[in-house]
């Protein structure tokens, strides 16, 4: 096994508040959003990229089950801002949002990523996933793409396995 190295930064100075994370000579990197602290990322470069995103809140009708809402954008600042007044939506305590630092995700790279992650974690039964999008409706990509997708997927989970110093 190889050893990996996780860069965490509390932005604000507090475990709880606004976090990053980036795995070392990866081009991923994770931004754990508060929702009280929404209004404060909005110059920050992480919300202005095509990206996915992970609603995570408590499943108020299964005490000790977390509710999540998987979502892709072009500009992630938008549908977080979106999600802040959707009543659907209420129950989200943070939003744990992922890009690439080098500006290589497309479109189709997060439409195709939101679907796995939909699939992963309906499979894993582990939340509620508020998602109702079907993993074939979305998200084809050329063979090569796709296996690099699936690097950043197996990533994505290294960072959220951490549940980024929460």
């Amino acid at each position: 096994m190889t050893g990996r190295s996780i860069h965490i930064f509390l932005v604000d100075g507090a475990v709880s508040g606004l976090r990053t994370a980036e795995l070392g000579l990866s081009t991923i990197k994770a931004l754990v959003i508060p929702r009280a602290s929404l209004q404060s990322v909005t110059k920050r470069p992480e919300v202005q990229k095509t990206g996915l995103y992970i609603l995570v809140g408590k499943d108020e009708n299964k005490p000790g089950v977390l509710k999540i809402y998987v979502g892709e954008s072009d500009v992630i600042l938008h549908r977080l801002s979106k999600h802040n007044k959707d009543t659907e939506k209420e129950f989200w305590e943070e939003a744990i949002v992922f890009v690439s630092k080098d500006e290589n995700l497309t479109k189709s790279h997060v439409r195709y990523l939101e679907a796995c992650l939909i699939k992963l974690a309906q499979d894993a039964k582990r939340c509620t996933v508020v998602n109702v999008i079907e993993h074939s409706e979305q998200g084809k990509l050329p063979e090569s793409a796709e296996v690099e997708m699936q690097e950043f997927i197996v990533q994505a989970q290294l960072l959220l396995g951490t549940r980024l110093s929460r």
